[in-house]
């Protein structure tokens, strides 16, 4: 009884898992006019995405979250 009940179990289990390896996502198509938007917290991160993106900085458009002398361990983020 219990290995009927195991193999009906184990045989919906596998075609479940393996359902989804069939399926494919749509491609977004690339839209050339967009932006990549980021948002750095602190200003290390903020300055290190700024030299990485260097070149690239007319497709990016990139934020600091915290205000000029801020200290970030006392920082309260509001809405």
């Amino acid at each position: 009884m219990w290995s009927k009940i195991s193999r009906i179990f184990l045989l919906g289990l596998a075609s479940v898992l393996l359902s989804g390896c069939g399926a494919q996502a749509e491609a977004k198509a690339d839209d050339p006019d967009e932006n990549l938007k980021i948002v750095c917290t602190i200003f290390p991160e903020y300055d290190w995405v700024r030299q990485i993106s260097g070149r690239e900085s007319d497709h990016t458009e990139l934020t600091l979250l915290m205000k000029n002398g801020t200290d970030m361990h006392s920082y309260q983020p509001t809405v």
